[in-house]
């Protein structure tokens, strides 16, 4: 497969023939590029490729390839997030009178589905219980490693 490169907008173009034939007559500012694919990796679970495309002048080719992208870890919803927490922990959050963790609170009342680990959410949460010393950052990564 051929496609040609445009250097002036920077441009993939499809080639003109399906046979990969050289085309009379081309506008000599295109740059015909060989299309190289990589075969599609094989993939875990919670992990997606995504396709990538780099254009080499030096060699003319179009390198098609592929990211593997790995979903971030996640807690089914916020009793399994709440099950990470030592009961000491689960107190001092429930009994703490301060504005932010009462928020935290609430937002763990009303949300809905997973939670994942470095939502800003669920970062801004732990950090504040850290600077109240209701957790240690040694907990907090603790906890984050209990997301499945």
């Amino acid at each position: 497969m051929k496609l040609l490169f445009d250097p002036e907008t920077q441009a993939l173009k499809p080639y003109p023939r399906s046979d990969d034939e050289p085309v009379v007559g081309l506008d000599p500012r295109y740059i015909v590029l060989d299309v190289v694919q990589a075969p599609q990796p094989a993939l875990s679970a919670g992990q997606v490729a995504r396709a990538t495309e780099t254009v080499n002048l030096e060699t003319r080719q179009v390198l098609r390839g592929w990211d593997v992208v790995t979903f971030p870890k996640k807690w089914t919803d916020t009793q399994a997030f709440m099950a990470a927490f030592t009961d000491a922990e689960k107190a001092a959050i429930d009994l703490s009178t301060d504005p932010e963790v009462a928020a935290m609170r609430r937002t763990l009342d009303t949300w809905s589905g997973t939670m994942e680990p470095y939502d800003a959410r669920v970062q801004a949460g732990l950090d504040r219980l850290v600077t109240l010393g209701i957790l240690t950052a040694e907990r907090v990564d603790a906890i984050v490693a209990t997301a499945a």
